[in-house]
C-alpha cells in the first residue's frame, strides 16, 4: 500500500511541457504534454538555426559579389574601407589558411585574397577544376 502511494506521489510531481508549461503526465522522462507541443518545440529550435545559417550565406553572398565584381574589373586589391563601405565584411569567410611567414590567405567560396592591414590584395577567381 505504501509503495502505491509513493508511485502515485511521483506521478504529481511531473514536470512541465517545455513548449507550454503545463503538468505533464505519463512517463517520467516526457518532455511535453502533446505531439503538437513537441513539433512546435522543435520547429522553433529549427527555425532559429535555419535563420542563423541563412544569415551566414547572405553575408558570404555579398562578400562573393563584392570581391567577384573587384577582380573582374581587373583590379587585383582594394582598402578595405572602401569595400567595407560597399557591404563587404572581412570576418566572414569560407576558409583561411597560413600561405607564408606572417601571410594568411582568405577563400570566399572560389575566391581568394590576402590582407594586410587595411588592405586587400591579391584577389583571384579560382575555375572549379
Amino acid at each position: 500500500m505504501k509503495e502505491e502511494s509513493n508511485n502515485l506521489e511521483a506521478y504529481r510531481r511531473r514536470a512541465n511541457c517545455l513548449e507550454c508549461g503545463c503538468k505533464i503526465y505519463g512517463r517520467e522522462d516526457k518532455k511535453f504534454c502533446s505531439a503538437t507541443c513537441k513539433n512546435m518545440h522543435n520547429n522553433r529550435l529549427r527555425s532559429a538555426m535555419r535563420e542563423q545559417r541563412n544569415a551566414a550565406q547572405m553575408a558570404l553572398q555579398r562578400n562573393h559579389d563584392i570581391l567577384s565584381a573587384l577582380a573582374n574589373s581587373g583590379q587585383n586589391g582594394g582598402k578595405l574601407d572602401t569595400l567595407c563601405s560597399l557591404g563587404f565584411d572581412p570576418d566572414v569567410v569560407s576558409g583561411i589558411r597560413h600561405a607564408g611567414v606572417r601571410v594568411w590567405e582568405y577563400s570566399c567560396y572560389n575566391i581568394t585574397y590576402r590582407l594586410n592591414g587595411r588592405r586587400l590584395y591579391k584577389i583571384e577567381i579560382h575555375s572549379g577544376t
